[in-house]
């Protein structure tokens, strides 16, 4: 008991810093340490850094725009109108004309195409303006107010032309007088027409009427009519005119009939058929010069 004691005395004297006492009475290893959990990292926050005063920006440069297909089609249309002002129409190809003429009716579009297209589908320069309406309306590209712009150009140039011709006052006295009076009369029609020219004694016009439209047949032609015009006029001599818009300038047999009946049927009226014209396109040919006025209709069989 005494050594019990003894024993116990000098383990509570030691110093409990340096040994732990329960180690010391219990012989087992220590239990190996749990890990300790790992400090979670505060998110930092960023740093606030010193406003720096920013430069004023430099001024946007403006880009040029690139040029477009409607700046570009501009440019053609201007340089296209100063070449004929500068020119003419002298160097023009068909096409062109009937471009630059189509600039004033179809004012955003291509133009050129179009005038290849028209000049193809009728056949020629000319046949585009004697088309008739719808068919021209019909065409890819096209537009009624186009359509009638190309129809308005013969009837258009023939009025011109009558207008740059000799005062009415001087004598219409010569078949090349007459037949170039007439030419423009005609131009730009699709369908046969029928003129009766009234004239004094000294072959000066009293007057120029249309009688007729749709060919020239005994069916057609109006004698009362035709009469009655010569009657106010106190006409002593006719012409009749008639054209062939899609033939020659050559009368046929029938108009050769027809010409001798209305001659006929008008001398005992007193009224004298001096001439028959047939005009086809800028040609004519009087059927007097030719020796068919006043011929009867069985001998020509």
């Amino acid at each position: 008991m005494e050594k019990e004691r003894t024993d116990w005395e000098v383990l509570e004297k030691l110093p409990l810093t340096e040994f732990s006492l329960e180690e010391l009475l219990e012989e087992r290893e220590p239990e190996p340490p749990a890990p300790e959990p790992k400090p979670r990292k505060k998110a930092s926050r960023p740093k606030k850094e010193a406003a720096i005063p920013e430069e004023p920006a430099a001024p946007a440069k403006e880009k040029t725009p690139a040029p477009c297909s409607e700046n570009l089609h501009a440019g053609h249309r201007e340089r296209l109108r100063q070449r004929f002002l500068n020119e003419g129409l002298d160097h023009f190809d068909d096409h062109n004309i009937l471009e630059l003429l189509l600039f004033y009716c179809i004012p955003q579009k291509d133009t050129n195409e179009l005038a290849h297209r028209l000049i193809e589908q009728f056949g020629s320069f000319s046949q585009v303006f004697l088309a008739d309406y719808e068919a021209l309306k019909a065409v890819k590209g096209m537009t009624a107010n186009a359509a009638v712009l190309l129809k308005m150009i013969p009837p258009l140039f023939g009025r011109y032309l009558e207008r740059m011709q000799a005062p009415e006052e001087e004598p219409l006295n010569s078949s090349e007088k007459i037949g170039n009076f007439l030419i423009p009369k005609f131009m730009g029609q699709t369908e046969e027409s029928v003129y009766l020219l009234c004239f004094n004694n000294v072959c000066k016009l009293l007057k120029c009427e249309k009688i007729s439209t749709g060919g020239l047949s005994q069916a057609a032609i109006d004698v009362r009519k035709l009469a009655e015009t010569a009657f106010q006029c106190k006409a002593a001599n006719v012409i009749l005119a008639h054209n062939h818009p899609h033939g020659l300038a050559r009368p046929s047999s029938q108009d050769v009939r027809v010409t001798s009946w209305l001659y006929s049927v008008l001398k005992p009226l007193g009224i004298e058929l001096l001439d028959h014209f047939v005009v086809a396109g800028g040609n004519y040919v009087s059927m007097m010069e030719m020796g068919y006025l006043g011929v009867q209709q069985d001998t020509l069989q």
